[in-house]
């Protein structure tokens, strides 16, 4: 299958941004240059397009450029509807050659583009296979600058896909064997546009109908998700005790056993040997519904945001020792994922952890310290985001951030839904119960599990022309399983700099190293099969870490700090947290304390400052 974007002269934004978005989804997208004032249209288009599988997207402005008039020859109508299985007009707009577009495709069943009379109204989203994950959602509000499409009354051969207000705004037409799609947007979105704390409502009609569209039209052909949405509950610094806080392990394993989720804590490796037995019991026992992951080593303020590339070295290798004595202990296995503390993390922390071999990591912060980066669409409509040493983020969202749409987006991208809080959530835990009952809805077939098989089963997939499959795993490991009957070929790769690929980086396969493995400048892709029924495990290692014997050791006052942080913060989690008023307290004199610090800290620098100028005046 291939999809042509017919222009005149050059391109225009709307086909530009189309055909960027199409890239991104991997469907195969072809310009197609038609002269200006053409004569003969339906030549033009038999000389331009040979391949019997197409389909074709085009707006009305193009329309006029090549017809150099407003007006649509029936001809050329009947030739698009029969040529052509699929087909896309968008950027409709209230002027003429829209109007005429609209009625001649559709047999008049639509005979106009008007701008919305209420701008206030809601998205609703029909019930239709191609909707995934967002079929059936209303909510908004709607972008004001979408336009809506006028149909006649007593027609039934429209579906209305999205609407406003009842209006649609992007809908069907079958008729014969072609599918004609109209979308009445403000264009295709920019997926170099920065959508940090920006509202999915506010984009979703620039981005959403034309994948929705993409994806039905190339199914197999087009990158997918693999498998079912993975959904984590994440809860971080709760230690293993038999309470933490407001967390009681009992009553969380009978909450999550009767609202079906799961919970992984994000575990501080300073903890390893002092895990209740209790607990230690709950967790080898329901490994279903309980799990751990790393969340920093010590957990003092910003120890992963220093840039100290041993210094980071040797806070991995301590965490990843302790928590290996911590399973020796207790046989309870720590995914090889990591939550930073506070989420804060350096360039150099992200480097260090892929080093390490750990898969991925978790955050709602995507911007190293001290760096504002922007959060593009491109990244957001991907499982996980690279632009960091090509390192895999997974974005988190507290419970108050989610929304039905925001699960449906994820579910739709492959994203995995993970939830980020910490121990005072069970405070009140009808909040959880009502996301996780919301997420249950919205994408019922949605798998809870551990943060480490969120990841990892978070693949993209599609097939290739010789019946290949093609897959893209989201984390540094990635698991196919082949539900067939026979054997499947699969290629995967990962997108990883080419120091990477010189410095000891190597493909396992079941944790075998792979010999059918090719490097290139942009990344490695490496060949295998799985038998049927079957799943196989491939994944990136690196062997370049720092020689231990030259890592530098934590100095008694290092060690004295940390010691009291952990007992101010059980003492906070555990005594102050049950008074709000006392815990708001000891909150503002922790800030009192801080801001003398820094200020204290500045004018000692200033009359350092002070002092080496004087000596240089002299």
């Amino acid at each position: 299958m291939k999809c042509f974007v017919p222009f005149v002269k050059e391109l225009s934004l709307a086909s530009v941004r189309f055909l960027r978005i199409a890239q991104s989804l991997g469907a195969d997208c072809v310009p197609v240059r038609l002269p200006r004032g053409s004569a003969n249209p339906v030549g033009d288009l038999e000389s331009a397009v040979t391949e019997k599988a197409a389909c074709v997207v085009i707006c009305p402005a193009v329309m006029r450029a090549w017809l150099e008039t407003d007006q649509i020859p029936i001809s050329l109508a009947t030739y698009l509807v029969k040529r052509f299985k699929f087909l896309l007009v968008h950027e409709l707009d209230t002027d003429p050659i829209s109007t005429n577009v609209l009625r001649a495709l559709s047999e008049e069943a639509l005979y106009c583009v008007r701008r919305q009379e209420n701008t206030i109204g809601d998205y609703q989203v029909a019930s239709e296979e191609l909707c995934g994950a967002f079929s059936g959602l209303n909510f908004g509000p709607a972008n004001p600058a979408d336009r809506i499409l006028g149909v006649k009354s007593d027609q039934k051969c429209f579906d209305p896909i999205v609407s406003i207000g009842g209006e649609p705004l992007f809908g069907r037409i079958r008729m014969s064997s072609a599918e004609m799609f109209f979308l009445a947007s403000t264009g295709a979105t920019d997926l170099e546009s920065d959508v940090s704390g920006r509202p999915l409502a506010e984009y979703f009609s620039q981005l959403l109908p034309v994948a929705m569209f993409l994806r039905h039209a190339f199914q197999a052909e087009c990158w997918r998700p693999a498998g079912v949405p993975h959904a984590t509950l994440t809860v971080d610094d709760p230690p293993l005790w038999e309470r933490y806080g407001f967390v009681n392990y009992e009553r969380l394993l009978a909450l999550m056993d009767e609202f079906s989720f799961h919970t992984t804590i994000a575990f501080i490796p300073y903890y390893w040997h002092k895990s209740s037995p209790a607990t230690i019991r709950l967790f080898r026992q329901r490994p279903d519904r309980l799990s751990i992951c790393f969340h920093g080593n010590d957990h003092t303020g910003g120890e992963f945001a220093t840039q100290n590339v041993r210094r980071l070295d040797y806070m991995l290798r301590t965490a990843q020792t302790r928590m290996q004595s911590h399973q020796d202990l207790t046989g309870i296995s720590c995914d090889n994922v990591m939550v930073f503390p506070h989420c804060r993390f350096s360039r150099n922390a992200i480097r260090a952890l892929k080093e390490h071999n750990f898969y991925g990591y978790a955050s709602s912060r995507h911007s190293p310290e001290e760096e504002r980066t922007p959060l593009t669409m491109l990244e957001m409509t991907q499982p996980s985001i690279l632009t960091c040493n090509a390192f895999p983020l997974f974005l988190r969202r507290p419970v108050r951030d989610f929304q039905p749409e925001n699960v449906a987006f994820n579910a739709f991208f492959g994203r995995p839904i993970l939830i980020e809080e910490h121990h005072e959530i069970f405070k009140d835990p009808s909040l959880i119960v009502e996301l996780v009952s919301m997420i249950n809805k919205t994408v019922p077939q949605v798998q809870w599990c551990n943060l480490q098989t969120s990841l990892m089963d978070t693949c993209l997939i599609r097939q290739a022309a010789d019946s290949t499959l093609e897959v893209r795993p989201a984390a540094m490991a990635g698991r196919i399983t082949n539900p067939g009957s026979s054997r499947l070929r699969c290629v995967a790769d990962w997108i990883t700099p080419t120091q990477f690929c010189q410095s000891g980086a190597s493909v396992l396969i079941d944790n075998n190293p792979s010999f059918d493995s090719a490097w290139d400048d942009v990344g490695v892709r490496v060949s295998f099969e799985v038998a049927p029924g079957a799943s196989r495990v491939v994944a990136m290692r690196y062997n370049n870490a720092i020689d231990s014997s030259l890592l530098p050791k934590p100095s008694f006052k290092q060690r004295s700090r940390v010691y009291l942080r952990r007992r101010a913060s059980e003492l906070r989690d555990n005594v102050l947290s049950k008074s709000p008023a006392v815990l708001s307290f000891a909150n503002s004199v922790v800030r009192l304390a801080r801001r003398f610090e820094r200020q204290t800290i500045g004018g000692r620098q200033d009359l350092a400052a002070a002092k080496f100028v004087g000596v240089k005046e002299l």
